[in-house]
């Protein structure tokens, strides 16, 4: 962030009459600096942003100003993030204001740039993740209050493929695959809502009708011809959310194999989409009369319940989920426990850079005669481990 794209920045916040006449930013070093904290973590863990092809000086002022947030959130610097924030937040709403009132409050806004409505939702989306994260209860109640205009602009752009044409250049798909993903992850946090705050859905998994995220190679490809390179390696377009869903629910207990493979960002979609359908079989049913004992059961999938049950409905379902998650992510090796034989690998690595051995105790003590380093007092770990203790860590 320059000083004259600062500036330009500046300019056009000024604009908006919701937001301050004078804006107390921070210098562009700084704005760089909370921009590259978010690229650096969030932009992948959260991947509905294509950084490759993104180009400050050609979005929305909320939008940058939302993402330096969340890199400053991230770099726990509580005071610029929640200045920029709201700063924000204002944008959006008074830009969210401005463009009903054009369409004296209806719900389509078309006379409105697609990329200006899209990044709207983005902006949003961001603010919303921003508050979600809060520890501040007012601001995770302002991340609900962001449901409205969200959705408000999610449904104005579409969530349909509409918009999609096969055989673009690497731009022109950057902004498609970005505009599926915007709205995919628009979707699993809202119903992450839905979840942890028991707030009734504001999107349905079925209305939701666009294909699942590309592979990680494409998303990841930092120029043209690295991409042009990971498409070649794509037999078959990703299947579409609600179809992908409907499939894994209908396997009824056989080996799942959804194709072509989803990502590990499709498979996070699939599961917030069995999620919320579990969540709505569980309204619909009413409170569970189930004891601690049969949950317990529930969990090892060894127990009879009566097929209308909305429990039997909800246990196939993660029966089902379970085996086709186990299936996909069958090629990324699990965390495992060391066996007795792997305990002592990472001392054999500390022996190799081992200057000198000490013969002798060694007892030292400060200016005060108060022992503060003897060796002596770890003798103890020649010891059996006792079972109070980490074997790891008893060496």
């Amino acid at each position: 962030m320059t000083e004259d794209r600062l500036r330009i920045l500046k300019s056009k916040i000024k604009q908006f009459k919701g937001s301050s006449d004078d804006v107390d930013l921070p210098s562009g070093y700084t704005f760089t600096k909370h921009l590259s904290a978010w690229e650096e973590t969030l932009a992948n863990h959260l991947p509905y942003i294509h950084v490759p092809t993104l180009r400050l000086n050609e979005c929305i002022p909320e939008l940058v100003l939302a993402l330096a947030a969340l890199g400053a959130q991230q770099r726990y610097e509580t005071r610029a993030s929640l200045l920029l924030y709201h700063t924000s937040k204002d944008i959006a709403l008074e830009r969210m204001r401005i463009t009903r009132s054009r369409k004296g409050g209806a719900s389509t806004v078309r006379s409105e740039q697609s990329g200006t409505v899209l990044q709207s939702a983005c902006t949003l989306l961001t603010l919303l993740i921003f508050a979600t994260w809060s520890a501040d209860a007012k601001l995770v109640e302002e991340a609900l209050e962001l449901h409205s205009p969200l959705i408000f602009c999610l449904r104005d752009d579409g969530l349909g493929d509409d918009n999609e044409i096969p055989g673009q250049d690497w731009h022109s798909w950057a902004a498609s695959e970005t505009r599926i993903r915007i709205k995919l992850m628009a979707f699993c946090f809202l119903n992450l809502h839905t979840i942890a705050y028991d707030h009734p859905p504001a999107l349905f998994w079925h209305e939701v009708n666009l294909r699942l995220p590309c592979t990680v190679e494409e998303w990841h490809a930092a120029d043209p011809a690295r991409w042009f390179q990971s498409l070649e390696q794509v037999t078959e377009r990703q299947r579409c959310f609600p179809e992908a869903l409907k499939q894994l629910l209908s396997m009824d207990g056989q080996a799942a194999q959804i194709q072509p493979a989803p990502s590990p960002f499709g498979n996070y979609v699939l599961l917030h989409g069995l999620i919320q359908r579990i969540h709505l079989i569980r309204q619909l049913t009413g409170p569970s009369a189930l004891e601690e004992e049969d949950i317990t059961k529930l969990h090892l999938l060894d127990i009879e319940l009566e097929p209308s049950s909305g429990a039997h409905v909800t246990i196939k379902i993660l029966a089902q989920s379970s085996q086709i998650f186990d299936f996909y992510n069958s090629e990324i090796v699990p965390p495992k426990m060391p066996t007795e034989g792997d305990l002592n690998h990472d001392c054999e690595f500390a022996q190799r850079g081992l200057v000198a051995a000490v013969d002798d105790p060694v007892v030292l003590s400060d200016s005060t005669k108060k022992v503060v380093w003897d060796t002596e007092a770890y003798n103890f770990l020649q010891e059996d481990c006792p079972d109070t203790a980490n074997k790891m860590l008893w060496r």
